[in-house]
């Protein structure tokens, strides 16, 4: 349905270019959402009623429910004003044009990032039936299993937006739309958190521990501040550093220390020390690749050239696979580096 309704919005803006129509499709499409879902659920759960006046009952006998909502209502709020604010920042700092340029980066990193979470966020019901269950020592391996992936993903994203982006913008806009390559790095470091933070935010709701509420005022006050100070003195890179700052000291440092103290109840230096190891693994790997395409293209042209690579590539294997028979850390086996720090 998601798809028949771009078609459909495409040739509307095709050949009409009425802004009237593109809503009006959207707003259609929105009822038959509505009116499927409740279909659905009638049919699923026919035993599930909605009923005000039930509702108001039931939220005198269960007051932590809108005491949950009022807190998860500011943390929501506080991740739309961080990622709002920062066009604004880059008008009022650098210029409109500057911004409406920017805007073409943050349009595809919003959507990969759309995607990573579409693809993942079906495991948050999942986590929180894990969490009603109780069984801590297999909360700990889930939740070491899906930071692994997430990481895998973020590294796996990460690297190819770095060195595609640039000639996709040129493809689709030109060439004078290519912004400075330092714009590109930290677009890439704000990727990365946003994506690996995804795992934490999950048990995080699971556990319900939203009473942080001071931490999106400051995340907002301190990606302002350093916005406004960063962008005066260097432009587009400080107002971007605001929002990385950010996110580096609330969702990287806070977050893990409020999940590993009120909800695993453990000693959160065995997050850090899985984060290094695999963001260390992660470069480990990657890094590598732009000079392997080198080497490829080198070895193609000498003698026995393909023989060479062929025999470059099974060293590596064996050297992985090496790597992994000697105890390298991994989720869920003696080498975890979670229950490695728990030990130590």
């Amino acid at each position: 349905a998601s798809i028949i309704k771009i078609i459909c919005q495409m040739l509307s803006a095709w050949y009409t270019g009425s802004y009237y129509l593109w809503i009006g499709i959207e707003l259609f499409f929105g009822i038959i959402y509505s009116f499927i879902l409740n279909w659905k659920i009638n049919q699923v759960y026919p035993w599930l009623k909605s009923n005000v006046a039930l509702g108001k009952e039931l939220f005198k006998k269960y007051p932590e429910v809108t005491k949950y909502t009022k807190q998860l209502f500011m943390h929501r709020l506080g991740s739309f004003f961080q990622f709002q604010m920062t066009p604004f920042l880059v008008y009022a700092f650098v210029s409109l044009q500057m911004a409406a340029y920017f805007g073409n980066y943050s349009t595809v990193v919003e959507k990969l990032h759309l995607l990573v979470n579409n693809m993942l966020g079906s495991t948050e019901a999942g986590v929180g039936n894990l969490i009603a269950e109780g069984n801590a020592g297999k909360i700990r391996k889930v939740f070491s299993e899906l930071f692994s992936l997430r990481m895998l993903i973020a590294g796996t994203v990460c690297f190819p937006f770095y060195q595609l982006l640039e000639p996709f913008i040129t493809l689709w806009l030109g060439a004078e739309y290519i912004l400075p390559r330092e714009i590109m790095l930290l677009l890439v470091i704000r990727l990365f958190i946003t994506i690996t933070r995804g795992v934490v935010d999950q048990f995080l709701y699971g556990y319900g521990l939203f009473w942080d509420v001071w931490a999106p005022l400051a995340e907002s006050v301190i990606n302002i501040s350093v916005a406004i100070i960063g962008g005066y003195l260097w432009g587009l890179p400080g107002v971007l550093l605001g929002g990385i700052s950010s996110l580096i000291l609330i969702v990287g440092i806070w977050k893990p220390f409020m999940l590993y103290n009120w909800g695993f109840r453990k000693n959160v230096m065995s997050y850090w020390f899985q984060f290094g190891y695999q963001l260390a693994l992660d470069l480990e790997i990657r890094s590598p690749a732009a000079f392997r395409v080198f080497l490829f293209l080198v070895f193609m042209r000498l003698p026995h050239g393909r023989f060479l690579w062929r025999s470059d590539g099974s060293f590596n294997v064996l050297r992985y696979a090496g790597h992994a028979r000697n105890g390298a850390p991994c989720a869920g086996d003696g080498g975890n580096p979670v229950a490695v720090a728990e030990k130590n």
